[in-house]
């Protein structure tokens, strides 16, 4: 499987250019359904956040960027992705 090298400030402006684009080609008619559809991915951000440091604190991690890690993480949500954190905060937002 070839892994896709996106920087976070590239994929923040991916999608911000892809919900714009949504935005201008989708009619004003169909605007009820957004918010269901933005808790949604809120709820899937949420639960990505989570399952991500359940992972690290199930190694015996400490979440803090000023303590050195233990163990090196690579199962779980760590497994699917280089840094599921970024990735649930962006689906998040």
């Amino acid at each position: 499987m070839k892994i896709i090298d996106l920087k976070p400030p590239t994929i923040a402006v991916f999608s911000l250019l892809v919900s714009l684009a949504i935005h201008y080609v989708l009619p004003k008619r169909y605007f009820f359904y957004w918010p269901i559809l933005g808790g949604f991915a809120a709820l899937i951000g949420f639960f990505l956040i989570t399952w991500a440091w359940a992972n690290i604190r199930k190694e015996g991690n400490l979440i803090s960027p000023k303590e050195e890690p233990v163990v090196f993480v690579t199962g779980g949500a760590y497994g699917t992705g280089r840094n599921p954190m970024y990735g649930g905060i962006l689906i998040l937002l």
